[in-house]
C-alpha cells in the first residue's frame, strides 16, 4: 500500500466538477430555492438547543450504572508463540485491534526514547498499545498497515524527523 499525496486534492477537484455540472443543470429558481434552504439549515444548525430540547437528552446517574462490571466472555489463544486474547461480541462486522508490546526488555538507553515515539509521557516499564479498526474483510490489510508503520519506517530525512520529535516532545510536555 503506498499513500497517495495527491488524492485530498483529487477528490476536491472531482467534487468541484460534479458540483458545476449539478448546478449548471439546475433552473435558476431551483438555485436560489437550494440557497435558501442551505441558509436555513445553517441557521438552524448554530442556534443553540433550547432548554426544553436539551431536557430530552438523555442522562445517566449513578444508580444506571450497575456496580458489578459487566462479564464480556473471551477467550485466550496461542498463535505464532503470541497471546491472542478474543472476544465474541456484536460489533458489525468491524475487527476492533488492540496490540500490546512490552516495553520493559528494551535497554534503558532505548526505552527513555519511547515516549517521543508514542507521543505521551509513559512510565519505563509501561507497554506500547498501537489500536486500529477496519471491516472484517479488510483486517489483512490493517495488519498490513500496522507492521508498515512499525517496522517499515525510515527516518532519512533528517528536517523532518526534527520536526516529529519536535512536535512529540511539545505533547509530552502538554500531558505532564
Amino acid at each position: 500500500m503506498e499513500p497517495d499525496s495527491d488524492k485530498a486534492s483529487c477528490d476536491e477537484a472531482d467534487q468541484n466538477e460534479l458540483l458545476k455540472k449539478v448546478k449548471a443543470s439546475m433552473t435558476e429558481e431551483e438555485v436560489t430555492k437550494l440557497a435558501h434552504a442551505t441558509k436555513e439549515l445553517r441557521l438552524k444548525q448554530e442556534t443553540p438547543d433550547s432548554p426544553e430540547a436539551l431536557r430530552c437528552v438523555p442522562k445517566l446517574s449513578l444508580e444506571d450504572i450497575p456496580r458489578k462490571p459487566i462479564h464480556i466472555p473471551m477467550t485466550i489463544e496461542d498463535v505464532n508463540g503470541v497471546n491472542v486474547v478474543k472476544h465474541n461480541l456484536l460489533t458489525n462486522n468491524i475487527v476492533y485491534l488492540e496490540v500490546v508490546f512490552d516495553m520493559s526488555p528494551l535497554k534503558q538507553e532505548f526505552l527513555q526514547l519511547v515516549p517521543l515515539f508514542c507521543g505521551k509521557k509513559m512510565d519505563l516499564c509501561a507497554h506500547v498499545i498501537v489500536r486500529g479498526k477496519a471491516l472484517s474483510e479488510r483486517v489483512e490489510d490493517l495488519f498490513k498497515l500496522i507492521n508498515c508503520i512499525l517496522q517499515e519506517v525510515e527516518f532519512k530525512e533528517k528536517q523532518r524527523f526534527k520536526q516529529f520529535v519536535a512536535q512529540s516532545r511539545a505533547k509530552m510536555e502538554v500531558f505532564r
